[in-house]
């Protein structure tokens, strides 16, 4: 259905970024996808524990 967003990811970005800061990411970035993915991988990665990162984010606008 038009508006409905889906992210799946890998623990390597959940166990690094809260939800509440994933949702505050997602809502700044609406309309630009690879923005989004570009800032939730850097900000994963820039913690002391880093594992792999994968993350897919989808926006369904029709």
């Amino acid at each position: 259905a038009t508006g409905q967003r889906f992210l799946i990811a890998s623990d390597g970005m959940f166990k690094q970024i809260s939800d509440m800061r994933i949702v505050s990411l997602i809502r700044e970035n609406l309309g630009t996808p690879e923005r989004l993915v570009e800032q939730l991988c850097e900000e994963a990665a820039h913690h002391e524990y880093s594992d792999n990162i994968t993350v897919v984010y989808i926006e369904i606008n029709e």
